[in-house]
């Protein structure tokens, strides 16, 4: 009798601890459902935010930034890692720099020459940890749009990896990812390609992701070591939005 008021106390046991673990992952499943829609809501104010070409709201842009980047970032949520190893490319379109300096340190700087004005940055991500950047750039007077193509290796930075451009260590962003990036090719407006042919010449480039979806990619310029404080205003800072379709748009630029 007592064998069998064992056995059954057992049985009482493990029903119980299995109805616990659903209620835990019904609880789980309904937050992270929460989170997906307030994710998303944000996303929607930033996209509507994009569309004004002059006159953006500067501090409603950083705003939303800034509660997206914290939103995620209790959860550890920033799909980067996931985004450079894909067997496909995913791509982006720039949609805010916040200064011509933060463009110009992932980018070639060419549109910083006389009568050039930079049109567009299109970014292609994935491929197996590759990485390809196009500038459009549109040159004044009579003359074709120019494009030039950056290719190259991405990967994550490990944490005791240091350059002379390392991140801030004052940052408060336990989801922030650090991104080595080589760029190893360089194909000019008139279609010639220029190989770094030595390891000297690979031009490397340390970007640092608040956060990364399949729809956005938060990027930040890493502070340097001359930097007494981090930068709040986002001059250092890259946005990309999803680009389904970026050949299709390289073509309607004409390049």
């Amino acid at each position: 009798q007592k064998e069998s008021s064992s056995s059954n106390n057992s049985k009482g046991g493990s029903k119980g601890s299995s109805s616990s673990r659903r209620e835990r992952q019904s609880a789980r499943k309904a937050s992270e459902a929460i989170l997906m829609k307030q994710t998303q809501n944000i996303l929607d104010e930033l996209e509507e935010e994009f569309t004004v070409e002059k006159n953006r709201d500067l501090e409603k842009i950083l705003s939303l930034t800034q509660k997206l980047i914290s939103l995620n970032s209790n959860l550890q949520k920033n799909d980067i890692q996931s985004l450079i190893k894909a067997k496909e490319f995913y791509g982006y379109k720039l949609v805010w720099a916040g200064s011509d300096e933060a463009i110009c340190h992932i980018g070639t700087g060419l549109h910083k020459v006389p009568l050039a004005r930079l049109q567009e940055v299109f970014l292609n991500i994935g491929n197996k940890a590759k990485i390809e950047m196009y500038e459009v750039i549109r040159i004044l007077g009579p003359f074709p749009n120019v494009k030039n193509t950056l290719l190259g290796d991405v990967s994550i930075m490990s944490k005791n990896k240091k350059r002379n451009n390392n991140n801030n260590n004052n940052n408060n962003n336990n989801n922030e990812k650090m991104l080595d990036i080589q760029f190893n090719s360089m194909i000019d407006g008139t279609g010639k390609e220029i190989l770094a042919g030595t390891s000297e010449n690979i031009r490397n480039v340390d970007l640092s992701v608040l956060y990364a979806s399949e729809q956005i990619v938060i990027c930040k310029v890493p502070d340097s070591d001359d930097d007494e404080e981090e930068k709040d205003d986002g001059s250092n800072l890259l946005i990309f939005f999803q680009e389904v379709d970026v050949e299709a748009e390289l073509e309607l630029l004409r390049v």
